[in-house]
């Protein structure tokens, strides 16, 4: 059997020439997720996971009737790693069983970072594939406040920039934050947004797309990062119906995309959540609906963005006038990314809008 060439064709997910490395009777067992399969499930199990992948394999030993192999395996857009060690018992040159064993790559955890013990296997970390970005969405609720509010305003600013100063690669997504208010028929900016952008000066960089409608409009979806380079704007087919609006925000930081949304509500909520594709990494914000018993769009949120996963399920919201809980602010990351994302926090604790911020991170 040649062993490269069945790498090459599990990472191609060839399911036609995968049949023919395996007796019909095989068994796959992936020991760290405890499964275990027929041929028939592992070639679906390979073969119908989402992405396009590479690899290469870094060892190979032999004892008895089984091979060793060593295997780093990676997105064609080398957003993440994986190693895995595998087993192949062969008879008559086909393989009888085989164990795998997967671990995701990354940085060493924190505590052992602040222990300054050990160092790199390949030299120094490739900062580039092991980039830590964290991000906080939130809705503010600013779009509501009025003069009267100073004091509510400053805290969610104080707030925002807090994050932003206190970790690497911030990225911070934000919902009804204020753009125009009409008086006397006239549309004037709002004074917290000039209050916004006073704050967030030539050290940040702000993504907004306030041309929508021709400029008439009250809110809009806003994320603010640190003044990098790295960072741009995504491409409009990123967006729902491929028409960025003032209620999405999308950027893109080292190969990974991430689209904040504010989904339109009631009436609209529907054909606004069909309208979300899933060409971005990471989709998140608020979607105005989800997996509880009174949403009313629960069937239609819990059947979009299939090849991401909901990350976010617990109550992120307080209604003002009847306390009650839901959850429709959402994390939504796509799979090959997934292992890579954590830490994910609901801040309960800060009562300064009727949503509550929400931050995670992710190695990049």
């Amino acid at each position: 059997m040649n062993i490269r060439e069945f790498w090459k064709d599990v990472l191609e997910q060839n399911a036609e020439k995968l049949k023919s490395y395996f007796h019909k009777d095989a068994v796959i067992r992936w020991h760290c997720t405890n499964e275990l399969f027929t041929v028939e499930e592992y070639i679906r199990a390979n073969c119908e996971y989402p992405g396009d992948w590479d690899g290469e394999i870094e060892r190979t030993e032999e004892t008895g009737d089984t091979v060793i192999t060593a295997t780093k395996v990676y997105p064609v857009d080398k957003s993440c790693s994986f190693h895995v060690v595998s087993f192949l018992r062969l008879i008559n040159g086909v393989i009888v069983e085989m164990d795998e064993y997967w671990g995701d790559d990354g940085v060493a955890p924190e505590w052992r970072r602040q222990m300054k013990i050990g160092k790199s296997i390949k030299g120094e970390i490739d900062l580039k594939k092991n980039t830590e970005i964290n991000v906080m969405t939130w809705n503010t609720g600013m779009k509501d406040l009025g003069s009267e509010d100073y004091e509510r305003c400053d805290n969610i600013i104080s707030y925002i920039k807090k994050f932003l100063e206190s970790n690497d690669n911030p990225i911070v997504v934000l919902q009804e934050i204020p753009f125009k208010k009409k008086e006397k028929e006239l549309w004037k900016t709002h004074p917290n947004f000039q209050k916004l952008k006073k704050e967030f000066g030539e050290a940040y960089k702000t993504f907004y797309n306030s041309s929508y409608n021709n400029g008439y409009i009250i809110m809009m979806t806003v994320i603010i990062t640190k003044n990098e380079s790295n960072i741009s704007k995504c491409p409009e087919e990123y967006y729902p119906n491929s028409e960025p609006t003032n209620r999405e925000s999308g950027i893109c930081f080292d190969g990974i995309s991430i689209l904040g949304v504010h989904a339109r509500g009631g009436k609209d909520n529907e054909s606004y959540l069909k309208s979300i594709n899933g060409k971005a990494d990471i989709i998140l914000g608020d979607f105005n609906a989800g997996d509880y018993d009174k949403s009313e769009n629960r069937v239609v949120f819990n059947n979009i963005l299939s090849e991401h996963v909901n990350v976010c399920v617990l109550p992120t919201r307080v209604d003002p006038k009847t306390k009650r809980r839901t959850c429709i602010d959402h994390v939504f990351i796509k799979d090959h990314i997934l292992v890579n994302c954590g830490n994910l926090v609901i801040h309960e604790d800060i009562h300064y809008s009727d949503h509550f911020p929400i931050t995670f991170r992710c190695v990049i």
